[in-house]
């Protein structure tokens, strides 16, 4: 009995020194290092997603940063992420969304190249339904992309859930 006692203890001391050193190390990298996308396209770029991608976003407290002349499909809050193909093979990015019911929002998909200047597909909902919805696009393996989640002007964005896959 003294051995299984002495035993227990010693592990309880060790969990406890663990655990009081990774809970505050695992917190202060999962609000930096692990997080992905941005609210900037620099900082998307800091964060590149790997595929297969699967995120829950939200362009609810996010500014605008991203409008292409001439349209408001993207007017709105945005969100970015960042990708580099290894592959010519198509991506597929898909959101699902639910609208605010009191101020409904026209979400987009749209994709630039690395510059985050061209615009390389676009794709918007209209009205204010809920779903699914995506956008294809074959990259060229090796040059990077920006992905960008934004609306059409109305405020308070939007929460959704996006996958980047090309199987």
């Amino acid at each position: 009995n003294k051995i299984i006692l002495n035993t227990t203890l010693s592990s309880m001391k060790t969990t406890i020194f663990w655990g009081y050193f990774l809970f505050p190390l695992f917190t202060l990298l999962g609000l930096s290092a692990f997080s992905q996308g941005s609210d900037t396209q620099a900082g998307a770029t800091g964060v590149p997603v790997t595929l297969p991608f699967a995120a829950t976003g939200s362009t609810v407290s996010a500014t605008n940063n991203y409008d292409i002349g001439g349209t408001t499909v993207d007017d709105g809050p945005d969100w970015f992420y960042y990708h580099c193909a290894t592959s010519n093979a198509t991506i597929w990015v898909t959101i699902t969304f639910t609208p605010n019911i009191t101020n409904p929002v026209l979400p987009s998909i749209t994709i630039l190249d690395a510059t985050g200047v061209t615009l390389l597909g676009q794709t918007q909902i209209f009205g204010d339904n809920s779903g699914t919805y995506g956008i294809p696009y074959t990259p060229t393996a090796g040059q990077c992309y920006y992905f960008v989640i934004d609306n059409d002007g109305a405020t308070g964005g939007f929460n959704y859930n996006i996958s980047m896959s090309n199987t």
